[in-house]
């Protein structure tokens, strides 16, 4: 950014300050004052922008661009890397279960009174444990199982949890006034007022 461009910006903001320091409106005349200097306000803002896209304009050039070369390839990465994952975890866990079964199969022959207590136990210690971490050095793969809430059946959610969509709401009430329709419970159409330019 140019000497000249800093000046600018310093030299507008001094006048905006003085502009909202000095706004008073008491009569007709000093309204219309307050209406140019909102348009002197606007152009200044207008202005800002235009600096402001001169000096970011080139490094958004570059970063789309950027992104065009490298995002798919970066998400094809993600695929492959989660694909990998689930036949890493895929073996693990069908270890892990064969291992259950194993144990299972040897507490019922303990319980059917097959095999003594001792054995049973020497056997369970001979299994070989699932792979739950695999580090080779260069990397390090670890299985880990967490719990998490799953939605089952929707209907059964009480109302507490439920969020209202507020802009789906005011659409929907303004085309209700707009057709002389019974408005939707819990909303009313109210009149504000803003400034026009």
């Amino acid at each position: 950014m140019e000497n000249k461009d800093i000046q600018i910006i310093d030299s507008t903001m001094k006048s905006m300050e003085l502009i909202l320091a000095e706004a008073k409106v008491t009569n007709e005349e000093e309204l219309g004052e307050i209406s140019n200097k909102i348009k002197q306000v606007r152009d200044a803002k207008k202005k800002l922008q235009e600096l402001k896209e001169a000096f970011v304009g080139p490094a958004k050039q570059i970063i789309e661009e950027a992104k065009g070369r490298y995002d798919d390839k970066i998400k094809f990465c993600d695929t492959v890397a989660r694909q990998l994952d689930e036949v890493a975890k895929t073996y693990m866990l069908a270890q892990e279960n064969i291992r259950i079964q194993k144990e299972a199969e040897i507490a019922k022959k303990l319980e059917e009174g097959k095999i003594k207590t001792e054995t049973a136990v020497k056997r369970m210690e001979k299994l070989p444990d699932a792979p739950k971490t695999i580090n080779t050095g260069a990397s390090k793969l670890q299985m880990k199982k967490r719990k998490v809430a799953e939605i089952v059946d929707v209907s059964k959610i009480p109302d507490e949890f439920w969020e209202v969509n507020e802009v789906r709401v005011r659409q929907e009430a303004m085309i209700r006034e707009k057709n002389g329709l019974p408005q939707i419970p819990g909303v009313i159409i109210k009149e504000v007022v803003d400034m026009s330019h």
